[in-house]
């Protein structure tokens, strides 16, 4: 599927907003989609000569109608064309036509809001409100995903191992649909998950720990201590799981070292995760950066970037051993985490951005095939 950019008159290019007034800038609108670009509207109301440098708004004025058209923006930052298209047109032949795939070949889905932790940093994926998706909610979303080439579900939560029905779901997923699974666990209901590794459903699991030795194993005011977490994951490795560490840094830059210790000499990958939180910045935190670069250090790790993330990964003979995952959300890298995942929330939502509440679609809501289709298309579009 595809349709033209909007027509621009020849003389596109003017040097006095280019290189002399700049500020003239942000009354041209660029199309999220089709980077289509167009005049604000703006420009043509009274009020606009009414400023406090109105002979600066008359030469705005008369370079942007010379060089643009007008154009308007919904509030997802789409031109007329690009909205009409994606919410009005979709079908299965601009689906095959575009290969349209689901980003990791994986939903992301979030299956209780509830947790039995309560971590400060937690954005909970995007969920708000306290709800859990039924066996036949997400049924309903993975018969829908057949032409999206879906291979894997993570699960999610809260925490997804007090969902009352998580021995049924992860049956569906496996026995029915023959998809892999991941689960985001922070590792206290160890009786339940090995339950899940003996019947063979589970083929990943990530468990989440903040300490090394601390009374309760993550920034939170409930939980097991970090012994006890760690011991779990030792079980868990010892069935034959691939079975990781994720850990969010918060400063203290010895516990990180004595967590990445103990991952390294148990063989078992830790993902040093940035906090994700409301600065935007060009950079990282420098709080982050100098732990990598520490933790790179100290351990002696041969560094690498992936090309499709840009994430940071440390290997010891060649093994990957560490991986560093910064806020794509804080440098706003919304291309790169495009490419990530597509979020479920507990409540039926579909979510391309884990700030962007605009672009969430409830995917019960109409047609579930072309629901998500829209969502896929709204992946990358950055918040506001």
């Amino acid at each position: 599927m595809s349709h033209s950019k909007q027509t621009q008159p020849k003389k596109n290019f003017s040097l006095y907003i280019h290189n002399w007034n700049k500020n003239a800038k942000k009354y041209i609108n660029t199309c999220n989609i089709c980077e289509s670009k167009g005049y604000s509207l703006v420009i043509l109301e009274p009020s606009f000569q009414d400023q406090n440098i109105p002979s600066e708004n008359r030469a705005i004025y008369n370079e942007l109608i010379k060089i643009l058209k007008p154009l308007e923006l919904d509030y997802l930052g789409r031109c007329d064309d690009c909205a009409r298209i994606h919410d009005n047109s979709f079908n299965l032949k601009d689906l095959k036509k575009e290969k349209l795939k689901l980003p990791m070949d994986e939903f992301r889905i979030s299956i209780i809001s509830s947790c039995n932790m309560r971590c400060y940093y937690c954005h909970n994926e995007g969920n708000n409100t306290i709800n859990k998706l039924s066996i036949d909610d997400i049924e309903l979303l993975i018969k829908n995903a057949s032409d999206f080439n879906l291979k894997s579900i993570r699960l999610t939560g809260g925490e997804p191992m007090i969902h009352d029905d998580i021995f049924n779901i992860c049956k569906l997923i496996k026995k029915k649909y023959d998809l892999k699974i991941g689960i985001n666990t922070n590792g206290i209901e160890l009786e339940k998950i090995v339950n899940l590794i003996k019947c063979g459903f589970i083929d990943r699991i990530v468990v989440g720990i903040d300490y090394y030795d601390n009374k309760i194993s993550k920034n939170s005011l409930v939980g097991l201590c970090s012994k006890e977490i760690l011991n779990n994951i030792i079980v868990i490795k010892n069935y034959g799981i691939d079975v990781s560490i994720s850990t969010v840094y918060d400063g203290d830059y010895e516990n990180l070292k004595l967590l990445t210790n103990w991952a390294i000499t148990n063989g078992i990958k830790i993902k040093i995760l940035e906090a994700v939180d409301n600065i935007i910045s060009n950079n990282s935190s420098e709080a982050y950066i100098d732990a990598r670069n520490r933790i790179i250090k100290y351990f002696n790790l041969e560094t690498k970037v992936d090309s499709i993330f840009n994430e940071v990964h440390g290997y010891i003979n060649n093994n990957k051993v560490v991986s560093f995952f910064h806020s794509h959300c804080r440098i706003r890298e919304c291309k790169v985490c495009e490419k990530m995942h597509l979020r479920v929330t507990s409540d039926g939502k579909l979510k391309p951005c884990l700030l962007n509440s605009d672009t969430e679609i409830y995917y019960k809501n109409g047609n579930v095939k072309q629901n998500i289709i829209k969502s896929i298309k709204m992946l990358g579009i950055p918040p506001k």
